[in-house]
This record gives C-alpha cells, sequence and structure tokens, in this order.
C-alpha cells in the first residue's frame, strides 16, 4: 500500500492506494472506504490537536496506474473511430 498526501480540493487528506482484501477476499473500494472513515473519525477524536478535519482517501491501485493515462486514451479511441 502506498500512501501519498492527496492533491483534491477539502480537508487535508492522506491518500492510499493499493488493493483491498479482508479474510474472505475482495473488498470494494466503497466498504474499505467506509471503513477507513470510522478509522478517521476515531483518529480525530483520540488526536484533536494533530487530526481535527483530517480524512483518509482511498483508491484502487488500478486506478491509481490507469488515471493518468484515461484522457489521452480516450482521445485515441476516438482518433481511430473517426478513422474507421
Amino acid at each position: 500500500m502506498v500512501s501519498t498526501p492527496a492533491a483534491e480540493p477539502g480537508p487535508p487528506a492522506l491518500q492510499l492506494t493499493g488493493s483491498f482484501w479482508d479474510a474472505s477476499g475482495w473488498v470494494s473500494l466503497a466498504a474499505a472506504q467506509s471503513d477507513v472513515d470510522v478509522i478517521a473519525a476515531q483518529l480525530e477524536k483520540a488526536y484533536p490537536d494533530t487530526n481535527a478535519h483530517k480524512t483518509l482517501l482511498l483508491t484502487s491501485l488500478l486506478g491509481a496506474f490507469t488515471e493518468p493515462y484515461r484522457s489521452g486514451f480516450d482521445l485515441l479511441c476516438v482518433g481511430t473511430a473517426a478513422i474507421c
């Protein structure tokens, strides 16, 4: 799992990237984010001076690798369709 500061506007966030598993197998990104939201709230309550108004943001490993190239790939697909 990789952690980086999130670049999105809003409250300060730590972005966690990886594959999400539990004892029964794959966990959906939404389910994992829900669990992490609970942990972030507990950390904010336990350490209000350092964790107030901070969040944890999960992204899938696949999304982390493909998102930077998505607009270029979409443009390539549209261009290819226009030629054919």
